[in-house]
């Protein structure tokens, strides 16, 4: 049985929550490919109804397109061993309180899985899961691949591993979290398709037989920049 409940982090946070009961179902259904990009109801408790039924099916969210009035798509990727409870969705509106607010987010134990910078804010899709995490830090670079590869690994060799992905106004914002000493490292790479089916689904698909994770995702209208994370670089 799924339970929704609203909640407020603080008064400048909207935070939708989904509580999963049990995992009874998640291996009814049969996985098609290991990854997938769904676009869901435009309104928020619709939506997380939807990503539940992902979550319970063995999907993990990796990745968020959203604003206000329009359907919100959520990229998914096979959960192979992530403990999964709750799924949220949490909009800060005021990026003064970004830090404040993504300090509770992470002392609550809800993980950011995927990220929309829009005009009303910027909208977290999180999870709550034994995930841990350090540390975290925000960056912005202009909206191309080479600059996002380049910022990218720069802060690798900081110990951080690219999180989630998204655009606004021409700019590449990019969440970037740093897991306990003894999680495996991540080496992340990013590729852009045009936003058409018979592009950027042969594309990923090509990606994940190279044992490329989708790991988040952006749209910028006529592109699909897609993140990946592999957690054995070596391979």
């Amino acid at each position: 049985m799924i339970h929704v409940r609203n909640a407020r982090l603080t008064a400048i946070a909207i935070v939708v929550l989904v509580t999963f009961a049990g995992t009874s179902g998640a291996q009814d259904r049969v996985l098609i490919r290991v990854w997938d990009l769904q676009p869901h109801g435009t309104e928020i408790s619709e939506a997380l109804d939807q990503i539940s039924q992902w979550v319970e099916a063995g999907y993990l969210p990796v990745g968020l397109e959203y604003e206000p009035g329009r359907p919100i798509t959520v990229a998914y990727t096979q959960n192979i061993n992530a403990a999964i409870s709750e799924v949220s969705l949490v909009t800060i509106e005021s990026l003064d309180r970004l830090e404040t607010q993504m300090q509770s987010l992470l002392a609550s134990g809800n993980v950011p899985m995927g990220m929309a910078r829009h005009s009303d804010g910027l909208t977290f899709l999180t999870v709550r899961t034994p995930i841990p995490v350090r540390n975290w830090g925000l960056i912005t670079v202009p909206l191309n691949v080479q600059t996002i590869e380049q910022t990218i690994r720069a802060q690798e060799e900081r110990g951080f591993s690219a999180w989630a992905l998204s655009d606004y106004e021409g700019e590449a914002w990019i969440l970037f979290m740093q897991e306990s000493a003894g999680a495996p490292p991540r080496r992340a790479t990013v590729q852009s398709y045009l936003f058409d089916a018979d592009n950027y689904i042969p594309g990923i698909d090509g990606a994940t037989s190279n044992r490329l994770m989708p790991w988040g995702f952006t749209i910028t209208g006529e592109e699909i920049y897609v993140q990946y994370t592999r957690t054995n670089p070596n391979q």
